[in-house]
C-alpha cells in the first residue's frame, strides 16, 4: 500500500467549503481533470452515493462514498473502477476550521498499485507525486469554484502548492 496526505488552506470558512467539497456528484466544479460526472445512485452524497468520473483524457474512474460524517465535516470513498493501474484505492476527504474565514482542506489517499514490484515502484515514485498534485489543485479549487462563481477549468493548476506527506 501507497499512503499520502494533502491539505491546503483556503480562504473560506470551514462551513462553505464542506458544501463545496461534499457535493460529491459535482466534483467537476472543482476538479480541473473532471470533465463530467454521472451521478450512479438516487442519493447525490452521504453513505453509499456513487458517481463515474469523466476526465478530459477520456478516462473514467467510479467511486463510492462508504463512510460518511456531516458534522465532523469528512467522508471516505472507494474506488470501484476505473482506467488507472490500481488494485484498490480509498481516499478520505476532510475539512478542518482554522478560523472563521479560513479551512484547512485533506485528502489522504490509500492504493495499491496493479503489477507487483513494479507497481509498488511506480506507485511510489510516480502516481504518488502525481496525485499529490491533482489532489492538492481539487482542493484548491474548492476556493475558486466559491470565489468565482463557475467551474475550475480544464488542467488549472493552484497559484500556492498544496502540502503533500
Amino acid at each position: 500500500m501507497v499512503h499520502l496526505e494533502v491539505h491546503q488552506l483556503v480562504d473560506l470558512s470551514a462551513e462553505k467549503a464542506w458544501e463545496s467539497v461534499s457535493d460529491f456528484s459535482n466534483v467537476q466544479h472543482i476538479h480541473p481533470l473532471v470533465r463530467d460526472v454521472d451521478q450512479l445512485t438516487e442519493n447525490g452524497n452521504g453513505l453509499g452515493a456513487a458517481r463515474r468520473c469523466h476526465f478530459y483524457d477520456d478516462g473514467t474512474l467510479e467511486e463510492e462514498i462508504i463512510e460518511w460524517d456531516e458534522p465532523a465535516k469528512h467522508y471516505k470513498i472507494k474506488v470501484l473502477n476505473g482506467t488507472l493501474p490500481l488494485n484498490s484505492m480509498v481516499i478520505t476527504v476532510r475539512v478542518e476550521d482554522v478560523n472563521p474565514k479560513q479551512s484547512r482542506l485533506f485528502a489522504t489517499v490509500e492504493f495499491d498499485p496493479k503489477y507487483a514490484f513494479v507497481g509498488q515502484l511506480l506507485g511510489r515514485y510516480i502516481l504518488k507525486p502525481k496525485l499529490g498534485e491533482v489532489l492538492g489543485n481539487m482542493l484548491a479549487g474548492v476556493q475558486y469554484y466559491e470565489n468565482k462563481g463557475f467551474d475550475v477549468p480544464e488542467g488549472w493548476k493552484a497559484p500556492h502548492k498544496a502540502v503533500v506527506v
